[in-house]
């Protein structure tokens, strides 16, 4: 979990998710590049189905639950391009 401010913007939001998830899992190299995606498997840049920037509280209203239910990843870029290029 992650304490920030409503008005966080995605590419704000992103590095700091890095930090808490390399701190706490080994395993994820800080070197990578990433990306922060929704629960569909989407990039994070506008709220889901506008052309509105992303900003947390923005996405907290769009899905009309409380910050502590909102959830997003992190995935490893190269892994984001594999998964897409199989998508093809």
């Amino acid at each position: 979990m992650l304490t920030v401010h409503p008005d966080i913007t995605a590419d704000e939001l992103l590095p700091l998710a890095i930090d808490k998830h390399c701190a706490c899992n080994w395993h994820l190299p800080r070197s990578a590049s990433y990306k922060l995606m929704y629960p569909d498997g989407q990039v994070v840049n506008t709220v889901p189905g506008t052309s509105e920037l992303f900003t947390l509280e923005k996405y907290k209203q769009f899905l009309g639950k409380a910050y502590l239910k909102v959830v997003l990843y992190i995935c490893e870029e190269d892994d984001y391009i594999a998964s897409k290029q199989t998508q093809l």
